[in-house]
Formats: C-alpha cells, structure tokens, sequence
C-alpha cells in the first residue's frame, strides 16, 4: 500500500545507512509521476520526512605529517602546493585556479574566487612565503601552478603512499 506510513516504515526498515536517502529521492520521483498521471489522488511522499545523511568527519593532519609531507615532496612546486594547501584550507580547485597576481606578499594573503563565485583572501604562513619565493624565482608562468585538479590530486594521492600519510 502507498500510504505515507507505509513509505516511512519500508525507508526507515533498509539496512544501508546513506542508501536510504537514493531510495527516498527514487520512492519521490515515482510517488510524484503516479501523481501527475492521476493514479494517485494524493502524493504520499510530500508526508515523509527525507532521511537525514550521516556527516563523514575527514581525519585531521598533524603539524608534523604536514612538515613531513612538505619534506616528502618531490619537487619545489608540490612543495609550495601541500604548504598552501594545509597554511590556507583552501580547496584544491582554489588554488589550481591561483594566478600570480593573486598574491599580496605584505599582508600574506592570496585574492581567491572560492565556491559561489565569491573573491575572498585566504592567508599563508611563512614557510609558504619562502617557498612561494623560491619557486616564483624560477617559475616564468603567470598562472601560479601549471598543474590542473586531477594532476594536484595524483601528486597528492603519490605523496600520500610515499608516506603513509592518508
């Protein structure tokens, strides 16, 4: 039977912890055209509540891996990624997008276009100031990193079994 109680108690029944939300976005899509097609004279699911998602808590890096994950690195670039990266906590996509103009060497900040569209200032730390020194020394691009999202993310995915830092 389609009945509200009936959709609550088949979705709260799975044993598949986030699964439960795909099954209730599909139960949603059906009780919706069974709706539209008149084979319902009410929409059962607008009465069920959408299961919550449980939050995955990422684990955090200590400052020692992060020095030995900089160490590790195996170029001055990777280097001055992994140093960003941890310094600032902007995301990969962030920083692939980094030109040199972007930065502001007297305060230590980096003008950044982050998720909405929206320019904010992120800031780096003096060992990334030192690094960013020496690789812009040498490095003649105006783009920051000559490397794109899935490049950053293979060197740090290499680094990370280099380590064992995960």
């Amino acid at each position: 039977e389609l009945t509200p109680k009936a959709l609550t108690k088949f979705i709260s029944g799975l044993p598949c912890g986030n699964g439960k939300h795909g099954y209730y976005r599909a139960l949603r899509v059906l009780c919706f055209w069974l709706y539209k097609q008149d084979y319902v004279d009410a929409n059962p699911i607008l009465k069920v509540d959408s299961p919550k998602l449980a939050k995955r808590i990422l684990p955090a890096v200590t400052a020692k891996q992060v020095d030995v994950l900089v160490d590790e690195a195996e170029c001055l670039r990777d280097q001055c990624i992994v140093s960003l990266l941890f310094e600032s906590g902007l995301r990969l996509s962030e920083v692939c997008r980094l030109k040199k103009a972007d930065i502001d060497w007297d305060t230590r900040t980096l003008r950044v276009v982050v998720k909405g569209n929206r320019e904010e200032k992120a800031m780096f730390g003096e060992r990334t100031e030192r690094l960013l020194q020496v690789y812009l020394s040498v490095n003649g691009s105006d783009k920051l990193f000559d490397l794109g999202f899935r490049g950053v993310q293979h060197m740090l995915e290499r680094l990370g079994e280099k380590t064992g830092i995960r």
